[in-house]
Formats: structure tokens, C-alpha cells, sequence
């Protein structure tokens, strides 16, 4: 349900930015299917603040204490994750448009989508360096990607589910 609600919102995002009922619809998707969820919080309260007139989204806000001490750190990890996503980026992606998603944060490791405009998408991982982060590999699916991450100490539950190629 996530994947295709995500497919659905990214281009209405892309387009207009500042339609705060596609994060809100992502975002309690996402919530829904992990409310430990970074990105989700983040894009409820990202509609919040685009519609502060829609009762909806402020009451959802307050039901999940959004904006709270553990709210703003995991809005300030999740824009220090993005400024990490955008430097690689601009180093290594092609010159095109794209939506990340933090898919699973665990400790100092992040897993995040990068979904380019009219591409196929790649999986990057990162570990946190101090207070920023770096990236450690994006991956492929191949068995020696997943070698790379359980040698970079990345937890096994972050990469279980990759499906294994054997290229």
C-alpha cells in the first residue's frame, strides 16, 4: 500500500511542492506501516505547516505529539540525512530531480530511496559521523553489496529484505 501511495504523491509533490494534502496522505501511509517512521512524521508535519487552517492535519500533529523534544530531533536528523543525499547527489546521480525517503533508521544507520524523476530508484545507506552523516554504499542487490554492509557493521535487519542478484 506505502509503495503505491509514495508512486502516487511523488509526481503531485514534484509539481507542487506545497500540496500539503499529498504529505499528508504519504504521511499517515507511512505512519500506518511504521509509526516509528522519520520520513512519515516528517511529511504529516510538513502538511501541518503548508495547511495551518486544516483541522485534520493539525489534530493528527497533535494526536502523535509532533513538534514535541523527540519530534524536533528527528526532524533535525532527517534534514542532516537529506544534506548528505543532496551532496551525493550532485557528486554521483544524474542532473535530474529527485524524492528521497528514509526507509529505516537504526542507531547510527540510515537506509534511504532515492527515487530520480522518470528513473528507476537506488538504495543508499549511510552511518552517522558525529552529528552528520556519510554515506557508506549504495547498493545494488548484489551478494557483494550485502558483504559491504555486513563488513560496514550496518545491522542485518536494514538489508534482509534487499533480494539477492547474482551479479
Amino acid at each position: 500500500m506505502l509503495a503505491r501511495i509514495q508512486s502516487e504523491t511523488l509526481p503531485a509533490l514534484i509539481f507542487r511542492p506545497d500540496l500539503a494534502g499529498a504529505y499528508f496522505v504519504r504521511g499517515w501511509a507511512g505512519y500506518l506501516q511504521n509509526p516509528e517512521s522519520v520520513q512519515a512524521r516528517a511529511d504529516l508535519q510538513q502538511a501541518a505547516v503548508l495547511s495551518p487552517t486544516e483541522t485534520l492535519f493539525l489534530q493528527s500533529v497533535a494526536y502523535l505529539n509532533i513538534g514535541s523534544a523527540d519530534s524536533a530531533s528527528a526532524t533535525a536528523e532527517l534534514e542532516a540525512i537529506g544534506r548528505t543525499i543532496a551532496e551525493y547527489w550532485r557528486t554521483n546521480g544524474p542532473d535530474t530531480t529527485y524524492q528521497m525517503m528514509v526507509e529505516r533508521l537504526r542507531g547510527d544507520y540510515a537506509r534511504v530511496k532515492i527515487a530520480p524523476l522518470a528513473l528507476g530508484s537506488s538504495l543508499v545507506f549511510l552511518r552517522r559521523d558525529g552529528d552528520d552523516w556519510r554515506v557508506l554504499s549504495e547498493v545494488s542487490g548484489t551478494e557483494r553489496d550485502m558483504g559491504d554492509l555486513r563488513n560496514a557493521g550496518v545491522p542485518e535487519d536494514m538489508f534482509a529484505d534487499i533480494a539477492v542478484s547474482s551479479q
